[in-house]
């Protein structure tokens, strides 16, 4: 199929499917002439593909193309690797925003404050500390440098300095909840079959699973709290025989 055809078929426009080229992403078609190349149904799957980790996964042409590369190259795990480390970079709040949140009016505009305790970059914020120790002290299989733990930490210490410390209380809620999930992540794997077909499942699951996920949380909060509601307005004996 011609470029036309393939911009058709994928819902990709033209200039983007050149960009995508350029950048690495897709392959070049095979060359008719000169100044036409022939495309195929690897190309539209392709493009498909990248138009969902970046439409819908909101992964940066970057991120993406480390992605592609590790899933045409490598085995499952390089590919999970990849993946959070993409996701990492989608999630990174800049540095000292949480340290900012604990500044005094009187602060320079502009200026974030010291971080407490004489603490440098080097050194792991409060809350990728508590994660830390909360995880050692559960004896979860997690590699020291998986880039969810600094991802994870960020938000904690952005809710330490807002002065909700109850979140470190319910990480054990929430981790039974994430393990549930990634319990339903590997288990869409049982449904693929071929080694390429499996490690494409199991990225998608775990770029596209976050977006489903947040969406599904927000179903989840409205029916709880419409849960809560009708729980408080029963009376004491309501529903006793």
């Amino acid at each position: 199929m011609r470029m036309s055809e393939l911009s058709g078929r994928s819902g990709v426009a033209i200039p983007t499917i050149k960009f995508y080229v350029r950048e690495g992403l897709l392959a070049h078609g095979v060359l008719t002439s000169p100044n036409q190349a022939q495309y195929d149904d690897s190309h539209v799957e392709r493009l498909r593909l990248i138009r969902a980790l970046v439409e819908v996964g909101g992964l940066s042409v970057a991120s993406v193309r480390e992605v592609l590369a590790a899933m045409d190259r490598s085995g499952p795990e390089e590919v999970l690797s990849a993946t959070h480390r993409a996701m990492a970079e989608r999630a990174a709040v800049p540095a000292g925003s949480a340290a900012a949140l604990r500044g005094s009016a009187a602060a320079p505009a502009g200026t974030a404050p010291a971080p407490k305790g004489g603490a440098t970059a080097a050194e792991p914020s409060a809350g990728e500390s508590e994660l830390r120790a909360f995880l050692e002290g559960g004896g979860y299989t997690i590699r020291a440098d998986n880039p969810g733990i600094a991802q994870a930490g960020r938000v904690l210490d952005a809710y330490l300095a807002l002065g909700h410390d109850e979140l470190v209380e319910l990480l054990p809620e929430y981790l039974i909840a994430a393990i549930a999930v990634a319990q339903a992540d590997r288990a869409v794997l049982d449904f693929v079959d071929g080694r390429q077909a499996r490690v494409a499942a199991g990225m998608l699951g775990t770029v596209l699973g976050d977006a489903l996920f947040a969406g599904l949380r927000q179903l989840a909060q409205e029916h709880v709290a419409e849960q809560h509601r009708r729980d408080s307005r029963r009376t004491p004996g309501e529903g006793r025989a």
